[in-house]
């Protein structure tokens, strides 16, 4: 179990972390990964990469050098991570993982849900004059 003078000092070492030069293929990576979870996102909200880009007036190049900027930071800052939960012995089999995951979206759904519900009820009520 961490305790707070652990956090504290995960905190410390992400912030003062001195990672001199990462391998280029790493931040490429990370790049390549935030770009596509965004463009994913807008996809599922119906935005097709088209249409964001003509509606943002920008390209892809853009939105890769919007990423680019703070990949490296992103990416020494999983380095610390992994590097912390290496010393500390965190491991999880891929099965914890996914049933973690589960249990999170799960969890979500339900909310979302129940914040349906409650802003339906609300709109009901205030359609309905007493």
């Amino acid at each position: 179990m961490m305790t707070l003078l652990k956090v504290l000092h995960l905190i410390w070492l992400l912030k003062n972390a001195e990672i001199v030069e990462l391998p280029a293929e790493m931040v490429e990576d990370e790049v390549h990964r935030a770009m596509n979870e965004f463009m994913g996102n807008m996809q599922r909200q119906g935005i097709s990469p088209e249409m964001y880009f003509q509606i943002t007036g920008t390209t892809q190049e853009d939105l890769h050098k919007q990423y680019e900027a703070d990949a490296d930071k992103r990416v020494k800052t999983n380095l610390v991570i992994e590097a912390v939960a290496a010393a500390e012995g965190f491991d999880a089999t891929e099965e914890e993982i996914q049933k973690k995951k589960s249990t999170i979206l799960q969890l979500s759904t339900t909310w979302k849900y129940h914040k349906f519900l409650h802003f339906f009820h609300l709109k009901c009520l205030n359609t309905i004059s007493l």
